[in-house]
């Protein structure tokens, strides 16, 4: 869509609507609009027309006019092709376009960590800093984890990692058992991250199951910190998690990968064969990129449609 926008249809209408359920004058009209002169076959899409052509090639009188006829097509559609993807801006190598790619997904990061950062400050701003929060969910988790221990006192090691978690968090909250809202979030952050990266935070996988009910023991408490402030409170909380979330599941995968690609021809290559299982990946890109980013995509893409590999091109 993005590209027929910019004028993709105006360069290849011809060549799409050479049908016969179409007039000729409307596929020469589209030819004439892409700067292409057509032969009739192409301008008609007909059969015995196109054979007329084919045996004319084949004839010592009217080979040369029709092989320079059809080199003119190509030319003509070349520079078509040309004009339409330079709208985007300055074609470049797949190295050129790879290393453009890369630096927008860093850049991408860098824009994901600032809006962050806002929705940050928004949430602080209107739940307040040091305001207290029960962790009744917290304390609730405990005493679940403590009876399963109980039963299974030497065969469940992850439980006493995270039972010692949560104890810990216990000790600080103090006889009141509450912590201000914002050290709290700090704590889920930091299990998050632990969860995002189980091989750095040094729980084994086997772990994560009773990792995450901790970390969702304390989303539920810090959810109702917010909630217990007001409305406006428990929408900036939203906000800032909705984005987190989605930014975490559906971009941050494929722009790290892209970001860690050793050199500019493999981040073009990770980005271009995403396209192959269908446009979630490159819509996702898409959605990262600055307008100015993508157009060096898309340009660098467009020129290249239709071609042979190079090996094959003549």
């Amino acid at each position: 869509g993005e590209l027929m926008q910019k004028g993709l249809g105006a360069a290849f209408g011809a060549a799409r609507r050479f049908t016969k359920s179409l007039s000729p004058s409307t596929a020469m009209s589209d030819a004439q609009i892409s700067g292409v002169t057509p032969t009739a076959g192409m301008v008609t899409g007909n059969r015995a027309t196109q054979i007329v052509e084919q045996g004319l090639a084949n004839t010592p009188g009217g080979a040369g006019i029709m092989q320079e006829s059809a080199e003119n097509v190509l030319r003509e559609l070349d520079d078509s092709l040309t004009r339409t993807s330079q709208g985007f801006g300055l074609s470049k190598t797949p190295q050129g376009t790879g290393e453009t790619i890369k630096k927008a997904s860093l850049d991408a990061g860098s824009r994901f960590a600032n809006r962050r950062q806002e929705l940050d400050d928004a949430l602080i701003s209107a739940v307040g800093k040091d305001t207290p929060v029960s962790i009744r969910n917290v304390t609730k988790l405990r005493d679940e984890l403590a009876a399963e221990i109980k039963r299974a006192p030497n065969s469940r090691p992850e439980l006493k990692s995270a039972l010692g978690e949560l104890e810990t968090v216990l000790k600080d909250a103090g006889p009141n058992v509450t912590m201000p809202f914002d050290v709290l979030r700090k704590i889920r952050t930091r299990i998050g991250q632990d969860l995002d990266q189980p091989d750095v935070s040094g729980y084994s996988p086997g772990s994560l199951g009773t990792i995450r009910r901790v970390y969702g023991a304390l989303a539920e408490d810090i959810k109702y910190g917010a909630e217990s402030v007001g409305p406006q409170a428990k929408r900036a909380l939203e906000r800032h998690d909705s984005y987190v979330k989605a930014y975490r599941t559906a971009r941050a995968p494929i722009l790290q990968k892209i970001a860690d690609a050793k050199t500019d021809e493999q981040a073009f290559t990770l980005a271009m064969n995403a396209a192959k299982d269908g446009g979630t990946t490159l819509k996702t890109l898409r959605k990262s990129f600055t307008p100015e980013e993508w157009d060096v995509v898309a340009s660098s893409v467009l020129s290249k449609l239709g071609r042979a590999n190079p090996g094959g091109q003549e």
